[in-house]
């Protein structure tokens, strides 16, 4: 970024307030070779604060708020909602053709659907109002390096040549610039950071009630009909099993959108048609299904590390014996378990490896990873490492399970966990080894590239086939 001794902007920058927001706006600005004065009521005072609490603060100007409006060509309003509007008011006359920047998020809805940048406008009927970089924290604009890069500021308001202004004034702080239009715009823009932990709501509900059905089913077979388990076991034998199976469980509900929407998007002959909203839902809530899968594998990880022991996992270890010769009476033989057979040292590999691909597309799922990667690289992880995760900890369980399924009943099939637990991930898997016949899948690929198939009648065409096409992502 190049200094204010390398080069200097036209404009002058005025910040009205000293708090971090203003403070760390004022200095990346500087920063950036714009002129910044800051406005203060009490300037004498404010000027000693700002050079003890930042010395990156000391060669930029403080002066009083009138004094920083009238030399200032772009005016930064870093104040709370309610000091904009008094001040607003207050300098009316002032604010007269000039660009007002306003930063606020509220904390409380409107009593009217307009946002506090329409307000500010509706009061400053001969100012530009701006509304930009209330998505960009204090914290981020005191950021070095690299990571600057990565935060984006969107820009709404009516006059262009204001936007254009404000968009160049982020740019040359290293942010990047997303140009929303009219000031109308504003209103989803303060919404979306009103709103908490957006698009985690369906998938919140439907981890939580996975887990309760998990957890019922659990202690229903362990402690009802086998009643083969004492409560000291629950807290992380029981609880550990559990969280596996909701694992496995949320990998495969990642997954399974995408290949029902492939089998009817073959049914149909084309993409175009609209799916049903449920579907769409689902569909846009994979990623956050697949987090909540990621952590409860992690945890499933750490308590079988707690638990890796013979008295738990007897059929992991060979069973050895030690014969103490005794007098007269008889021999007693002590039981020694202590080295792995093929069954446990296979199962820890297995979970091992889908454990570290879980991790791998959990981390890609994230913006700030996901951007590095190409189209044919993002795919390649979450769709096809994605799989091999699946069949990796499919096998970890069979493995695992596969000498009680052999002589089990059927009726004591569907009281297992770890049988039931697969389900999913197999269909998926069976499936998708379907789609990749090459008939099947050229006729798929070829609808998916937009050809529509005789007798095939198009309805709704827009959002939803973006939707479609998109890949499963963990």
């Amino acid at each position: 970024m190049s200094k204010s001794s390398d080069y200097q902007h036209t404009q002058c920058i005025g910040v009205i307030g000293t708090g971090d927001f203003g403070r760390a706006f004022s200095v990346r600005a500087s920063s950036a070779g714009y002129r910044v004065v800051i406005g203060s009521r009490d300037p004498d005072r404010r000027t000693n604060f700002l050079s003890k609490v930042d010395p990156a603060l000391r060669g930029i100007p403080v002066v009083t708020i009138q004094e920083c409006i009238e030399k200032s060509n772009i005016i930064v309003f870093a104040l709370s909602s309610e000091d904009q509007r008094s001040l607003a008011l207050a300098q009316q006359d002032r604010l007269k053709g000039k660009i007002v920047v306003d930063v606020s998020n509220p904390t409380t809805q409107n009593a009217t659907d307009q946002s506090q940048a329409e307000q500010l406008q509706r009061i400053l009927p001969h100012t530009h109002v701006i509304k930009a970089f209330n998505t960009v924290s204090a914290y981020a604009l005191g950021e070095d390096g690299n990571a600057r890069a990565s935060r984006s500021v969107f820009v709404c308001g009516n006059e262009a040549s204001a936007r254009a202004e404000v968009s160049k004034l982020a740019a040359s702080m290293a942010l990047q610039v997303v140009d929303m239009g009219r000031v109308a715009s504003a209103r989803s823009l303060e919404k979306s950071m009103q709103t908490m932990f957006a698009g985690w709501g369906w998938a919140t509900i439907v981890t939580c009630l996975l887990f309760v059905f998990w957890l019922v089913f659990t202690i229903v077979v362990y402690y009802v009909i086998r009643d083969s388990y004492t409560w000291v076991r629950f807290p992380t034998n029981v609880i550990n099993k559990v969280f596996g199976c909701m694992a496995i469980t949320l990998l495969g509900l990642c997954y399974l959108p995408g290949c029902i929407v492939a089998i009817v998007q073959l049914v149909r002959g084309t993409k175009n048609k609209a799916l049903p909203q449920w579907m769409c839902t689902w569909l846009q809530m994979r990623k956050q299904l697949g987090l909540f899968g990621l952590l409860f594998a992690l945890a499933h990880c750490c308590l079988s590390l707690v638990i890796l022991n013979p008295s738990y996992q007897s059929s992991w270890y060979e069973n050895a014996a030690v014969t103490i010769p005794a007098n007269h009476t008889g021999d007693l033989v002590v039981s020694i378990s202590s080295r792995m057979n093929w069954v446990g040292e296979t199962t820890i590999l297995f979970g091992t490896l889908s454990t570290a691909l879980y991790c791998i597309l959990g981390i890609t799922s994230l913006p700030s990873v996901g951007r590095l990667l190409n189209w044919r690289e993002w795919n390649l992880v979450q769709t096809y490492m994605g799989l091999l995760c699946m069949l990796f900890a499919c096998t970890h369980i069979t493995i695992k399970g596969h000498r009680s399924w052999i002589s089990a009943s059927f009726v004591d099939l569907l009281q297992r966990k770890d049988m039931l637990s697969q389900l999913i991930p197999w269909a998926v898997l069976l499936i998708r080894i379907i789609l990749w016949i090459p008939c099947i899948n050229s006729r798929l690929w070829s609808i998916r590239r937009g050809r529509v198939e005789k007798n095939t009648q198009d309805v709704e065409i827009g959002t939803t086939s973006t939707i479609v096409n998109g890949k499963s992502a963990v």
